[in-house]
């Protein structure tokens, strides 16, 4: 068996990062970096350009490397500054001006400017559906700049969250049109030697070992303090728990077992914090499939998940059922009363008969097949199987298949698949529900398509008035209620265990308007 080295938040031990040395520039006093913070990270990034495609390992990276016009607080709930210092909005919602940090440098010594901003947008709008993050750009059509701090965004239809959608975990960020433009932006070496304007620079990435950063002496905003931010990829979360129990990670980016929890608290040294989200755990219906396209099929089988039993068997009652199609952690935009059909057994069954679905002599009613993929989300394999054990009681047999993250797009397109297992954000605002439900969202695994849907998220975000929003997003939760395309179960919580010698997560309150989700710019020895 290949022994695994790790890096250590106390110092580097032998393996395969030791070639890289501290730099010269971190004891110049121009800022103080101490000390190294080793992230044990549970998926491999795969490629760092998450514009165009999703990589889910590559989040958690990312936000240390590149920069967006504007991020997400997650202590305080608001947005501030990035690369934009500050905006103005036309009052026809058509018209946002954005200006931009002066004296910013790509991590390479190229001056950052609103060509930079102009050439990421309207490539992105060029790519159209096939780019990830195309939602949050859809109704630009064209970027202008007056000058290189200057960059006006002209929108062919209004849009009053704009600013919100740029915020996003999943917003898009800012690339460096001297190194993209003219290429195949899916095939640049830039995507797996990032250069972006942010608190760390790349070193180096081996893949299914680490990623290791270095300080940028140029960051324009707080921080960083680190000497070396690494990630090392480990996979199975137990040899995770154990590196940080041993002191050789500094934090996990995967929640624990929440039976575990109790156990982790009490080890010397450790810390776990739990923090609430907008993120919802489900599955959802392949209506490429024509038996799926029966609603009577699809209640039954939301009808015989009891969220209850899966709340308190899987995570001790610390998260909430997901009883609609949005989050309850946002109240202006939840309608409480778009609800999930009540677990009824009884009710399941009859709706399985009624729809031509007998047992047959061996208590059988048909098998399906669930693909999950292992997150850092705790509980997604976990969840198939309880899944697969809920569903036999009205005698649905589930397959589970259990698929790397990496693979998910190539699997999904399979189409072979019955239930697919997901979870991501739904907010903070109800416009991020487009990921799933919007009929030509690269998100929407399942390709349920509802033309009403469709347009209510356009009217959605073509307002600023938020009575007006909620309204808008209460109608989609009832469509989507009447409709079940997809069975939500979980609203879930993170549990984040960390070495106690480190300070400044972004969940702390001293990272209020500085970093957002995953950002280690704040993150110091103690």
């Amino acid at each position: 068996m290949k022994r695994r080295t790790f890096l250590s938040g106390m110092a580097l031990l032998p393996g395969t990062l030791m070639s890289a040395p501290v730099p010269a520039w971190a004891q110049s006093g121009k800022k103080t970096f101490k000390g190294t913070l080793v992230v044990a990270a549970s998926l491999d990034p795969k490629n760092f350009n998450t514009n165009y495609d999703t990589f889910g390992g590559a989040n958690y990276i990312n936000f240390n490397i590149m920069s967006k016009l504007v991020k997400y607080d997650h202590v305080k709930n608001e947005i501030f500054p990035d690369l934009a210092t500050s905006w103005e909005i036309a009052p026809d919602l058509k018209t946002y001006t954005f200006k931009l940090r002066p004296g910013v440098k790509w991590h390479d010594g190229k001056p950052f400017t609103s060509a930079d901003v102009k050439w990421t947008i309207e490539d992105i709008v060029r790519e159209g559906d096939r780019a990830a993050t195309y939602k949050f750009v859809s109704d630009i059509e064209r970027v202008e700049t007056p000058d290189d701090l200057t960059a006006v965004l002209r929108l062919a239809r209004p849009n009053g969250i704009i600013i919100q959608n740029f915020a996003s975990y999943n917003g898009f960020n800012i690339l460096p049109k001297h190194l993209y433009e003219g290429s195949s932006v899916r095939d640049n070496p830039a995507n797996l030697k990032p250069v972006g304007t942010g608190p760390f620079r790349f070193v180096e990435y081996v893949v299914g070992s680490h990623v290791l950063l270095e300080p940028n002496p140029n960051y324009y905003g707080e921080g960083p303090y680190l000497e070396r931010l690494a990630f090392q990829i480990l996979p199975n979360l137990s040899t995770a728990l154990m590196a940080l129990e041993a002191g050789q990670v500094g934090y996990v980016t995967a929640s624990p077992p929440f039976a575990d929890a109790a156990r982790l608290k009490s080890v010397k040294g450790i810390a776990i914090d739990s923090t609430p989200s907008t993120i919802v755990m489900w599955f959802g219906f392949n209506f490429d499939k024509p038996m799926w396209r029966d609603i009577r099929l699809r209640r039954a089988v939301s009808m015989a998940i009891n969220r209850d039993e899966l709340v308190g068997k899987l995570y001790l009652n610390l998260v909430k059922p997901a009883w609609g199609h949005f989050t309850s952690a946002v109240p202006w935009a939840n309608d409480a009363t778009a609800r999930q059909p009540e677990f009824n057994l009884a009710e399941a069954e009859r709706l399985l008969d009624e729809a031509g679905y007998k047992k047959g002599a061996d208590g059988i009613r048909m098998t399906v097949q669930m693909i999950v993929f292992p997150t850092n989300i705790w509980g997604s394999v976990e969840q198939a199987q309880m899944v697969k054990q809920q569903l036999s009681a009205v005698g649905i047999r589930v397959d589970v298949k259990v698929v790397e993250f990496a693979l998910r797009v190539e699997e999904i397109n399979k189409r072979g698949f019955d239930f697919v297992h997901g979870g991501g954000t739904r907010g903070p605002d109800p416009s991020e529900m487009i990921d799933y439900y919007e009929s030509k969202s690269s998100r929407n695994n399942m390709k349920y398509s509802n033309p009403k849907v469709d347009e209510l998220f356009i009217a959605g975000r073509a307002s600023v008035d938020q009575g007006e929003r909620t309204k808008i997003y209460s109608e989609i939760q009832k469509i989507l209620a009447a409709d079940q395309p997809m069975v939500p179960m979980v609203e879930y919580s993170y549990l984040r265990p960390y070495r106690q010698e480190y300070r400044g997560f972004s969940w702390h309150p001293e990272a209020a308007g500085k970093a957002s989700e995953h950002m280690y710019n704040l993150v110091r020895l103690a």
